[in-house]
């Protein structure tokens, strides 16, 4: 009986304020498909970053990136044959801070914020299959392969001359008091272009976390060596993975780690000696 009259009460009390319960259910349930769709979308969001991310970075599994130039001796001197994943380093030179620009009749198109890549044949040998066919051979002297954003952002295409203005690693910048005002960007002329490659793959390759598409081109490591008068020096190295889909070892970190630590100047490098010098006080 006393259970009867309690769902008499219970229902009564639902169907008197049926109008507040109806508002405050419908209020619930709008609270709840944003906060599921929020989450849907970060999710989505995040996956679709993921993906664009791992399409410009290929198979790369470790980046080396320093401000200076080195010499590539001391790269060769980690052992990573002990590692089945991963292959062999392969030196590269990144410059972001470049120009390029198209002449085309009357018209002159000028694109700043150029990314420039210095490869030879061990980086295209060391890229997938997919990114492999992108690059038919390496670049050779005054030849250069572009992005698709760099094609269309100059309106260019294969068999066009685009000439490059590099910008310099290190130093005093020349706008500074104490700069020099003759190390203005070196100039790359006619360089024609051999192949464009698709921005989502190793085209748009870029070190920046971010959805907009780096312009690159990719030119003959020996000629910006030769041009930057750096010897066989690199400011970069890639490291690629057989695996990329993996998650780095133990002893991937490990060679990375020694790789670092080798490339870090010691006092002899910088011309310093050091001297142990003891005193007493008060002298006697």
């Amino acid at each position: 009986m006393a259970t009867r009259l309690g769902l008499a009460l219970v229902w009564r009390s639902l169907v008197y304020f049926r109008r507040s319960h109806g508002t405050l259910g419908l209020g619930i349930a709008a609270a709840t498909a944003v906060i599921v769709g929020a989450l849907v979308v970060g999710d989505s969001m995040r996956h679709s970053l993921r993906r664009i991310v791992l399409q410009r970075l290929a198979n790369v599994e470790l980046i080396l990136q320093a401000p200076e130039f080195f010499d590539w001796k001391l790269v060769e001197k980690v052992d990573w044959s002990k590692v089945d994943e991963v292959l062999s380093p392969v030196p590269v030179i990144l410059l972001s801070e470049s120009s390029a620009e198209s002449k085309q009749a009357d018209q002159l198109r000028r694109a700043s914020r150029v990314q420039v890549m210095g490869i030879d044949g061990r980086f295209v040998g060391a890229l997938d299959e997919a990114n492999k066919r992108l690059f038919p051979e390496p670049p050779g002297p005054d030849q250069v392969f572009v992005n698709s954003a760099l094609a269309r952002e100059l309106n260019v295409s294969v068999g066009d001359e685009l000439p490059l203005r590099l910008s310099r690693l290190g130093g005093v910048p020349a706008d500074n008091p104490l700069g020099r005002r003759d190390e203005g960007p070196l100039a790359m002329p006619r360089q024609k272009v051999v192949g464009i490659v698709d921005d989502a793959s190793i085209g748009g390759f870029q070190l920046q976390p971010t959805q907009e598409v780096t312009l690159n081109v990719f030119a003959s490591l020996s000629s910006l060596q030769d041009l930057l008068e750096v010897d066989s020096r690199v400011n970069a190295s890639l490291v690629f993975s057989s695996q990329p889909d993996g998650q780095p070892t133990a002893e991937i970190l490990r060679l990375a780690d020694q790789l670092s630590q080798g490339l870090r100047p010691v006092k002899d490098e910088w011309g310093l000696q050091l001297h142990r010098s003891k005193r007493n006080f008060p002298a006697p």
